[in-house]
């Protein structure tokens, strides 16, 4: 995450100016559909990636702190709205797109499921001696 508000060059800004509203995408997946030819691999490569890094942690909160879903979808989206004002904000070179909170919270949902069916796995109910299970 730290590398999402790493400056590619020239610094960090302190205030908001014309040429950082003009790096702001709110149409999704605009870079995806709207060029000739279809999207360059660093589209895809980027979009993947933002959900590996989000599906890694609600892996992680729901795994070790059996949150709900609503908790880790809010929990993502919160952090990929955060990452992304982050770079409107700190940095002069980097776009901000909804892309990036789309892929936060499919990572997001990709995380919580996995989080879910291991933690399934790894919890066992304890048996009650002299009681037998009937299938439901």
């Amino acid at each position: 995450m730290f590398l999402t508000l790493w400056p590619k060059s020239g610094g960090y800004d302190t205030e908001l100016n014309d040429e950082q509203y003009s790096r702001i995408s709110l149409i999704p997946f605009a870079e995806w559909f709207g060029r000739q030819g279809g999207p360059g691999i660093n589209t895809g490569v980027e979009f993947f990636s933002n959900i590996a890094m989000f599906a890694a942690g609600a892996f992680l909160v729901r795994l070790l702190l059996n949150k709900s879903l609503a908790y880790t979808v809010a929990f993502t989206t919160a952090a990929g709205v955060i990452t992304e004002l982050g770079q409107l904000i700190l940095t002069s070179n980097r776009s901000v797109s909804i892309d990036d909170v789309i892929a936060a919270v499919v990572g997001g949902l990709i995380g919580f499921a996995v989080g879910a069916l291991l933690r399934r796995l790894l919890v066992t109910q304890p048996s009650v001696p002299g009681k037998t299970s009937t299938p439901a």
